[in-house]
């Protein structure tokens, strides 16, 4: 993958360009969801992007019956450690007054996403779930978990989709709305590391799109409460890989929004730790590269 740097002249020039030009690497999350994962490094310039496309994989299955299951294999790097963070969603009483036929088909739907996004037709897939959503969001409002990580999953599918087909409008507000789903879902389940690292990349992508705007206010929350919730993952099992590339990209993202020293502080230590361990991940090591034994 293409990477340019340009090595400044002296100490002085270093720090006012840690000031005045951060590096700046574009990749894109999700299967070319775009996201910016900016901060700025004492001793290298501007100038440094990147667009990595990413296979999306996703698999599911949906049944007529009254009693539905659908599980949603999601985005690795968006929505859990290995992908295979699950919904259970089941059409009987408590999911109120919506019609079964309305819920099986919604998750009909979402299985026919999952297999058109696999094939590359990504407009398909939006075609074939979009329509769907009202009856997701209604399913989500019993306030059921399993409900509501269903409709976190059918968000982010529609989301990803798009950007697939490089269709952006309305990205951001897909994405924005499935984290407090994906929040509710890790709150039913603190003690899940794949319900942990779920609602973590949830938060991270969400403030990487907003931070395509510049606009850092908005975004920083978002990587604010990603880098919290990780770092507690991280801290309790260091050995969580996933998890500690999410905390990174949290703290990549805060450097970004903020500028403040503090948190380019953090990149630096937690590249550093992972880099020592062997488990930084290879998309991010090149922007991080230049902070690894300096």
């Amino acid at each position: 993958m293409p990477m340019g740097m340009r090595f400044l002249a002296s100490e002085n020039a270093e720090r006012n360009d840690l000031r005045r030009r951060p590096i700046t690497k574009t990749r894109i999350f999700a299967a070319t969801l775009l996201a910016s994962t900016a901060f700025a490094a004492p001793a290298l310039a501007q100038n440094v992007t990147e667009a990595q496309m990413e296979d999306t994989q996703m698999q599911g299955d949906a049944t007529s019956d009254v009693d539905v299951q659908a599980e949603a294999g999601t985005d690795a790097e968006m929505l859990s450690g290995d992908g295979a963070a699950q919904a259970d969603v089941t059409a009987d009483a408590d999911a109120g007054a919506i019609p079964v036929e309305q819920r099986n088909a919604a998750i009909e739907g979402f299985s026919k996403a999952q297999t058109a996004q696999a094939s590359g037709d990504f407009a398909g897939a939006v075609a074939a779930l979009n329509p769907h959503l009202d009856t997701i969001r209604a399913m989500a409002e019993t306030g059921d978990a399993q409900s509501k990580g269903f409709l976190a999953d059918a968000l982010t599918t529609v989301a990803i989709a798009k950007a697939q087909s490089g269709d952006m409008a309305n990205v951001d507000a897909l994405l924005i709305e499935a984290v407090p789903a994906r929040r509710a879902v890790y709150e039913a389940n603190m003690g899940d590391a794949n319900a942990r690292l779920a609602f973590v990349n949830a938060l991270n992508s969400t403030g990487n799109i907003v931070l395509q705007t510049a606009d850092k206010p908005t975004a920083q929350p978002y990587f604010e409460e990603a880098a919290t919730v990780a770092e507690e993952g991280y801290e309790a099992d260091s050995t969580n890989a996933a998890l500690g590339n999410a905390y990174l990209t949290a703290a990549i993202g805060m450097n970004n929004a903020t500028s403040d020293p503090e948190w380019y502080a953090k990149v630096k230590s937690i590249a550093t730790a992972l880099n020592t361990a062997g488990t930084l991940d290879p998309a991010l090591a090149p922007v991080v590269q230049p902070l690894l034994g300096s």
